[in-house]
């Protein structure tokens, strides 16, 4: 047997004293097939609040609907959507070989899965389902006296005016202002916010900023130039600037096959090296001091430097790190012969000239 079925959502607004009301709705739909080896159909049901479902024609099959809060990543097995058939009262969690139609309550899903659990492989039926902008439960809250709300040419897209003081809970919209009081936003861009108490946050910083972080005080704020990023620490609230300029190093091999180049966490920026070594070398950078690096370790990152046909001649490589490779507790090399992670043989003193630039 096989079913079929086509999703159609609808916005749900809820019945707040909205100071402008908004009549336009959204919608949104989807559609597939059931079958013994096509299981499930995912619906994209974000913001919505309820679906109708109904079964066309005879079948044999069990099938339930489950729901997603994370963007139809994740859906919950255990606990399946409430199925309400028209005409009852008592609710069901999964339907066998029922023609009818239901009722189920999808607000606060972002997706919704229509499983099939067993059967629908000797039979054709089609389900048809529908999703609704009544009933489920969804939206809610506000009221004439606190929220002033447009609308603009998108229905999805809400501008809010102005807030008035107190707790207000907001999701994805266009703030032009926010009067004093405890405001809790989520997904916004914000033109201005007045005067009062603004809590803003899950702040994602793209990028690995770099740098040790120093605190801005009257003593350091006129010390810094060039380019640097400047962040709140959440727990002491201080302004802290991350960034400036990487400290350089030009290196000589000696004989032996390690170096550290700091002992604590940091950055490496850059690293080029070049050898008139007669056999192929290897560069082995290590997340760690020189105290507890050895041969039995594993690096972090390496190359190699490469071999030219007349040694003497010497070759080598440039890399370069955007933003910085960083460490968690020290920065040490070591150079050796052979391709195996543990070896130990170093190269020959002044066969190998190397520089990097590290924070």
């Amino acid at each position: 047997m096989r079913v079929h079925i086509l999703v159609l959502a609808l916005l749900l607004m809820a019945a707040p004293a909205w100071a402008q009301p908004i009549t336009r709705l959204a919608t949104q739909a989807g559609s597939g097939t059931l079958t013994a080896t096509t299981t499930s159909i995912v619906v994209n049901v974000g913001g919505m609040a309820a679906a109708r479902i109904q079964t066309l024609d005879t079948y044999s099959g069990v099938w339930e609907v489950q729901c997603s809060v994370d963007g139809g990543t994740t859906y919950d097995t255990d606990d399946e959507l409430a199925l309400t058939l028209d005409g009852q009262t008592d609710v069901a969690y999964s339907v066998t070989d029922l023609v009818g139609i239901w009722t189920v309550n999808v607000a606060g899903c972002t997706h919704i899965k229509i499983n099939a659990n067993s059967g629908f492989s000797a039979t054709d039926t089609t389900v048809k389902v529908l999703a609704l902008s009544t009933g489920g439960g969804g939206g809610g809250g506000g009221s004439a006296g606190t929220v002033s709300i447009s609308q603009t040419g998108d229905a999805n897209a809400v501008d809010v005016l102005t807030i008035a003081a107190g707790n207000n809970n907001i999701g994805d919209v266009d703030v032009a202002s926010i009067a004093a009081g405890d405001n809790n936003i989520g997904n916004v861009d914000v033109a201005s916010i007045a005067a009062g108490t603004a809590n803003i946050g899950n702040i994602d910083v793209q990028g690995d900023v770099g740098g040790t972080p120093t605190v801005i005080t009257a003593a350091t704020e006129g010390s810094f130039t060039g380019l640097h990023t400047i962040l709140i620490d959440p727990v002491t609230n201080a302004a802290v600037v991350y960034g400036g300029a990487c400290t350089p190093v030009n290196y000589v091999s000696d004989g032996t096959d390690e170096v550290e180049i700091k002992s604590s966490a940091g950055y490496l920026d850059s690293f080029s090296v070049f050898g008139i070594n007669t056999a192929v070398a290897y560069v082995r950078i290590y997340d760690d001091d020189a105290a507890d690096v050895d041969e039995n370790d594993t690096p972090k990152y390496t190359f190699p430097i490469p071999l030219n046909s007349t040694a003497t001649n010497g070759a080598g490589s440039v890399h370069s790190f955007p933003g910085g490779m960083s460490f968690a507790n020290g920065i040490t090399i070591r150079i050796n012969e052979g391709i195996a992670i543990n070896s130990t043989t170093a190269v020959d003193g002044a066969t190998v000239t190397a520089s990097w630039c590290y924070r």
